[in-house]
């Protein structure tokens, strides 16, 4: 199964959101974002360890250097975003974004092609 990882934009701050199905998104946010504390960096670390992973096997199976990912779970704020998003697909956890512009976005997207 696929992990969740919802981002809401309110009054343009960015707050995440953990989920482990859409199933339950509701119920389940309120536990796993206490749990998981907001932080990226919480959510990859739990992920990595319940995979049973080392620092040094994750960062293998992603293409990126170790310390990397130490870096990123230490909080580190400037890791390049391809870089998460190698991290995450590894680790099988997949990111939805939504906002409020999200659907004029997505309509602007069918005007262009």
């Amino acid at each position: 199964m696929s992990k969740i990882i919802h981002f809401y934009c309110y009054n343009g701050k960015y707050c995440l959101f953990y989920s482990t199905s859409f199933c339950f998104r509701v119920k389940i946010f309120i536990f796993t974002a206490m749990a998981a504390k907001n932080n990226l960096h919480d959510i990859i670390l739990f992920h990595r360890k319940q995979a049973g992973l080392s620092r040094n096997q994750l960062a293998e199976l992603a293409g990126v250097g170790k310390t990397v990912i130490y870096d990123l779970e230490k909080g580190k704020k400037t890791v390049k975003w391809s870089t998460i998003t190698s991290i995450l697909h590894t680790l099988n956890i997949t990111i939805n974004f939504e906002s409020p512009l999200m659907e004029k976005y997505e309509k602007s997207l069918g005007e262009n092609t």
